[in-house]
């Protein structure tokens, strides 16, 4: 089946991923919650320890980090199903889950190659909120979807003030506006507010309500060299010149140095909100 078109966003993205495989994964994977447990974690704990057949999908798999950690678990009847826009991500899924059970598809979230109530669960890590068409993503979700299956992802939430990520995004900004730059809208502003969301995993749209909201903060603290190299992966950072690049890294490491602690850290955060609703 040939892939539609892309838009200017889906194309940016894919570009971005093309050079950047596993930037996602490399920035969260080891980020924490005041429960001591990373985003991804939030998402595993969805899914049961089970002896009955389930089927997973992780929907914008990038790297294959999230299946990896399903796959160790070792369930015997555990299927696993990862989607990508990015064939580059999807490359090294495979070779992240090289002895895994994994089926790996490159396609648009808005058409899942998949049979229709054909997966348990449909997990997203920090997706939802990039895609174009997200009504067009909830009805795709919702016909993969078996009756009370389960769709659970982790979003962009409240704006963290007063650290790393504050100052370099205000940084940015001002780099950006200097070569007067901007990239493409990415996604829906419905998926930014609670109330979108709720308006998005409806009844109306196949879902039981109410739907489970929850708001989280992750640290993402480290060496300020360190958390450059993170949020550098940023998508608005590769629309800079390399010259402009390295002046922004160097004003962003130099202003870190007024929130250096003893340890060498400096503290970082992103607020997060993680949904999850059941298929009628």
């Amino acid at each position: 089946m040939l892939m539609q078109e892309l838009s200017e966003a889906e194309y940016f993205l894919k570009k971005f991923h093309s050079l950047y495989p596993g930037a996602t994964s490399s920035s969260f994977a080891h980020g924490q919650t005041l429960c001591g447990i990373s985003s991804y974690e939030r998402l595993l704990k969805v899914i049961p320890e089970s002896e009955q057949p389930i089927t997973v999908l992780d929907l914008a798999c990038g790297d294959g980090f999230l299946l990896q950690r399903l796959a160790e678990r070792q369930q015997a009847r555990l299927c696993l199903v990862g989607v990508d826009l990015s064939p580059e991500e999807l490359d090294a899924a495979q070779a992240r889950l090289v002895s895994a059970a994994v089926v790996l598809y490159c396609a648009r979230a808005q058409a899942l190659p998949l049979s229709d109530a054909s997966v348990d669960f449909v997990l997203c890590h920090l997706a939802l909120m990039l895609m174009d068409g997200v009504r067009e993503v909830v009805a795709s979700v919702h016909r993969v979807l078996k009756p009370g299956g389960v769709f659970s992802a982790v979003v962009v939430g409240e704006f963290q003030r007063g650290d790393a990520y504050e100052a370099f995004v205000q940084l940015l900004k001002n780099y950006l506006s200097e070569v007067n730059t901007r990239g493409p809208r990415l996604g829906d502003p419905l998926t930014f507010s609670e109330q979108g969301l709720r308006s998005l995993f409806s009844a109306g749209t196949g879902f039981v309500e109410p739907i489970w909201i929850e708001d989280f903060v992750i640290r993402l603290d480290a060496p300020r060299n360190k958390v450059w190299e993170m949020l550098s992966l940023m998508y608005d950072v590769v629309l800079l010149s390399d010259e402009a690049k390295v002046r922004l890294e160097a004003e962003f490491i130099s202003a870190m140095g007024m929130l250096e602690r003893a340890d060498g850290s400096v503290p970082c955060s992103m607020g997060l909100r993680q949904i999850t609703c059941t298929r009628l």
